[in-house]
């Protein structure tokens, strides 16, 4: 895409064009290809074309006072026209990339599209504006409408894009038609429970909405976020909800249609690596999900495996006492730059962080982390987590470790006891999916945890520190062993 973006900058500038000015030549071109070509009073161009001359008149006169002049030399700016068409528009947009999970829904969102009615709408866009030129161009037949929560993207789309509808998520309500599918991205605002509430009630008879909405906005506590999910419930119009980690976000990807009050919602992971996937950990009848009067996927995720339904119903575990009640992450410091000791994640082993794996390198908005800090990163997609030693104090951790320091009298060694235990396993294994734990610092800091008392804590830390020193030494001996048995190979 880089060296794509580069040639055509160059192409634009042989033109006169600087790269600044890209982007509104591009506007300019969409918009006058609709108005030429494509508006129903534009027979006669379709069928006959325009000469450089003409086309060179039409942009002077019917663009020059929003966007400026066009060259004089007809010939130049019909080739800015042709190049300018030939761009992917976004390219050049300056809006932000859509993150792996909305990208890969977005896509996906297109092909249930194309099989819905002919109305659809595609709302929270700009959180995946570089995906509209594949929507319009494979929903060419569909009545396609737009909405973006910030007004400065509706003018740019509504003229890239113009035989779309373009709006803004508060022109919503005041709409009046109906969609066949709606396709919506949201915010972690409080906004966004109050335009997906908006946006079911334009949904046509039969139709479907999809929506990818932050965990925490279902976790809210709010009265009036609470209030929305409760009437969706009610409705009984919710037929399945999966939790999606997307980078360190954790979202939910909610899916709504006609009411059911005898149906169920399903509930379960959605990766978004390689395709969208899903995989089914639960299943509750629509009225019994309006009745429990919660949201929180992680409930019914861990009620979906016997043994840790089996462990809650017996009080084993207090599931308001979490990771995060004893733990916090340590967050990256921003104005950090500078040449530290980093630990990367194939540092992070089960018996330790390897210290000859640990290099002095540049490195820019670093954690820094402690001695007795608890390192935790993902493995061949498994928990790996090992306790810091006191020689990597003040040592810098990667963008693939999370750092957790203890607070009160628990210990990293604790934690990682539990982690890598049989009950820490069970509630980790409700959160693998296609061989992979999907998990990331927000949803390992409300793992339930274990109480201990000060006693306990001592007498697990000890036997932890003992066993994973004795594991670390016999692990370096080996690695040691096996570079030996190279040089007595070789003869050496």
């Amino acid at each position: 895409m880089d060296r794509i973006r580069e040639e055509k900058i160059r192409q634009f500038a042989a033109l006169g064009v600087e790269e600044a000015q890209i982007f509104r030549e591009i506007m300019r071109a969409r918009h006058l290809d609709y108005v030429l070509f494509h508006q129903p009073d534009s027979r006669s161009n379709r069928e006959y074309g325009l000469s450089q001359e003409d086309l060179q008149k039409a942009a002077q006169t019917l663009t020059a006072e929003k966007f400026g002049g066009v060259p004089d030399d007809a010939e130049q700016y019909a080739h800015i026209y042709t190049l300018a068409l030939s761009v992917d528009p976004m390219m050049f947009a300056g809006a932000d990339a859509a993150t792996d999970a909305v990208a890969a829904l977005a896509g996906k969102a297109v092909a249930h599209a194309e099989a819905a009615g002919q109305t659809v709408l595609f709302a929270g866009a700009e959180q995946y504006l570089p995906c509209l030129t594949d929507i319009f161009v494979t929903l060419r037949g569909k009545r396609i409408a737009v909405a973006v929560a910030d007004e400065a993207w509706k003018e740019p789309v509504a003229m890239i894009y113009a035989r779309g509808r373009a709006m803004t998520m508060d022109e919503i309500p005041g709409d009046t038609e109906r969609y066949d599918y709606i396709f919506y991205a949201g915010r972690a605002d409080g906004n966004s429970a109050a335009y997906w509430q908006a946006l079911g009630a334009h949904l046509a008879e039969g139709g479907t909405m999809e929506a990818l909405l932050p965990d925490a906005l279902l976790r809210s506590d709010k009265e009036a976020v609470q209030a929305v999910f409760r009437e969706a419930a009610a409705r009984c119009v919710v037929s399945s909800l999966y939790h999606v980690t997307d980078g360190e976000e954790e979202k939910d990807f909610v899916t709504c249609g006609a009411p059911d009050p005898s149906g169920r919602i399903v509930f379960g992971e959605l990766t978004a690596d390689g395709g969208v996937r899903t995989w089914d950990r639960a299943a509750l009848g629509r009225e019994a999900f309006a009745a429990a009067d919660s949201w929180d996927y992680d409930l019914y995720a861990w009620n979906g495996s016997e043994a840790l339904q089996t462990i809650l119903a017996a009080g084993l575990l207090d599931p308001d006492f979490a990771v995060g009640s004893i733990f916090r992450e340590v967050p990256a410091l921003k104005g950090t730059l500078g040449t530290y000791a980093v630990i990367h994640g194939d540092a992070v082993t089960d018996s330790c962080v390897r210290t000859d794996l640990v290099k002095e390198e540049p490195a820019a908005d670093v954690k820094r982390v402690s001695a007795g800090d608890l390192a935790v990163t993902l493995r061949q997609g498994r928990l790996c987590c090992a306790v810091v030693p006191a020689e990597l104090e003040g040592a810098a951790a990667a963008g693939d470790v999370t750092v957790l320091r203890p607070m009160e009298d628990y210990t990293a060694e604790y934690l990682k006891a539990y982690l890598d235990g049989p009950i820490g396993g069970l509630f980790l294994s409700s959160m693998t999916a296609g061989g992979a734990c999907r998990i990331c610092p927000s949803r390992l800091l409300r793992l339930p945890v274990r109480r201990a008392s000060p006693e306990q804590i001592g007498a697990v830390t000890a036997v932890v520190k003992r066993s994973t020193a004795a594991l670390a030494a016999a692990e370096a001996d080996w690695r040691k062993a096996k570079r030996d048995s190279v040089g007595l190979m070789m003869g050496r």
